[in-house]
């Protein structure tokens, strides 16, 4: 944790802006860590050497360039994919009601606070987007069901879930696929669902539900008063 003696510290965060996922965060409490995690990433995924000239690269917008307020800026795809470091004050003026209680270690502090249950999450996000296996972003709460419009024609409450693993030839080759289906609560079957694609859009499907899951666990149970239900 920063030492907060002496008024609001820098964090320093790294944005990743790449077609093939969702925008990537990571907050970094050290600037040349931040700086170095950013060039890495930009190195990894530029164009190969000899696959693009000088001309090319620069039509493309491809490379370093100074933008303001970044502390380093790069563009490394045809498509516009970038990285990017960023540099915000780490205000730690309390509010009259005091800190929020966290939800991982449960103590009151600061929100932003690298607390060390939340550092475990961040080093392992940070560990996949250095291999470029960037998790899904989700929404930071579930939606209430009383603030949503309610079920719709097309819409079922689901009373029993199924999930089958499965494989499917797609061009020749077996790919991983998850089937979904079941029963509502009406007794009618729900139509078989399958979701195929490599080990990769498998695995990430997989985290998906689980990060779901325990999100609206830990909500729930912070509106119960701390009871799991």
């Amino acid at each position: 944790m920063p030492d907060l003696t002496e008024g609001p510290q820098p964090v320093f965060v790294v944005m990743v802006d790449d077609h093939n996922f969702e925008l990537g965060v990571f907050p970094f409490t050290d600037q040349q860590r931040a700086v170095e995690f950013a060039r890495q990433v930009f190195e990894e995924n530029r164009p190969a050497d000899g696959d693009m000239t000088a001309e090319e690269l620069e039509e493309a917008g491809i490379g370093v360039e100074e933008v303001p307020g970044s502390l380093f800026s790069a563009t490394y795809s045809e498509e516009g994919d970038s990285v990017w470091v960023l540099s915000r004050p780490l205000d730690q003026s309390p509010p009259s009601g005091g800190w929020p209680k966290c939800l991982y270690c449960t103590g009151e502090h600061e929100p932003r606070w690298l607390c060390s249950p939340a550092k475990q999450v961040l080093d392992t996000l940070i560990a996949r987007g250095m291999e470029m296996n960037m998790p899904t972003l989700v929404f930071p709460e579930p939606i209430p069901m009383d603030q949503q419009e309610g079920l719709g024609q097309v819409d079922a409450l689901v009373a029993q879930l199924v999930v089958m693993g499965a494989t499917i030839e797609v061009a020749g080759m077996a790919r991983p696929a998850l089937m979904f289906t079941g029963l509502t609560a009406h007794g009618d079957r729900i139509p078989r669902y399958l979701y195929a694609g490599d080990v990769g859009d498998i695995r990430r499907a997989v985290k998906l539900v689980s990060d779901m899951a325990g999100l609206a666990i830990r909500n729930a149970a912070q509106a119960n008063g701390g009871r799991r239900r």
